[in-house]
């Protein structure tokens, strides 16, 4: 069992591979995923209740330097240049998920410009606001 902490919005874990367990990305996304945030010098890793990624908090109590999610790795270093990692399996619409890594749409989508996640249609981050 893994021992995490409850906050009012987020479940913390004691480590990312425990935080890794919780998430169950496909089994495929695994060893991109530990790649991608191998040098990342984060103080805690944490869920939100809506399971939509991993964060991982700065160890100075700034802005998260990293989020996993399901088909992606969003990474914020320090004095750096973010990047976003596609995973080989995404999910889809319908809960599973496909080896499809490009989805196309008929306009553009506007993306966070701190976190990389799709807007909603107030045009505000859900979860950088």
């Amino acid at each position: 069992m893994n021992a995490a902490l409850e906050s009012e919005s987020r479940t913390y874990f004691e480590s990312f591979e425990a935080a890794l367990t919780d998430f169950d990305p496909p089994a495929k996304n695994l060893e991109p995923i530990r790649a991608a945030v191998a040098s990342v010098k984060f103080s805690r890793a944490y869920i939100p209740n809506s399971r939509s990624h991993i964060g991982l908090e700065a160890e100075d109590g700034g802005p998260d330097l990293a989020f996993v999610g399901a088909g992606f790795v969003a990474l914020h270093p320090r004095g750096g240049k973010s990047a976003w990692v596609d995973l080989p399996i995404a999910p889809t619409r319908a809960g599973g998920y496909t080896q499809s890594r490009r989805v196309e749409f008929d306009r553009p989508v506007a993306a966070c410009g701190t976190c990389f996640t799709k807007l909603p249609a107030t045009g505000v981050c859900d979860y950088c606001g």
